[in-house]
């Protein structure tokens, strides 16, 4: 544990010396570098998410249909949406 606090207080030390090296401009876009960083991992994340729908069954007659919608009803199957 001990190494550990060392290793995260050497770590801030050497950023405080690096950090105050940086004239303005090149604080500036350090801290737009990490914005979008996180812009660009949170828009992956957002667009990720996309919901695709599959047909599971095609060109079925309508008796066919209510039939498979009775048997997912009974099975307690949702989710599912009929397209006519």
């Amino acid at each position: 544990m001990d190494k550990l606090k060392e290793f995260f207080g050497n770590s801030w030390t050497q950023f405080s010396v690096f950090w105050a090296q940086l004239n303005t401009a090149k604080k500036a876009m350090f801290i737009g570098a990490i914005f979008a960083a996180f812009g660009g991992i949170a828009l992956l994340i957002a667009s990720r998410d996309v919901k695709t729908t599959e047909y599971l069954f095609v060109d079925i007659s309508a008796e066919d249909s209510q039939a498979i919608i009775g048997y997912f009803k009974q099975n307690n199957i949702a989710g599912y949406t009929v397209d006519n």
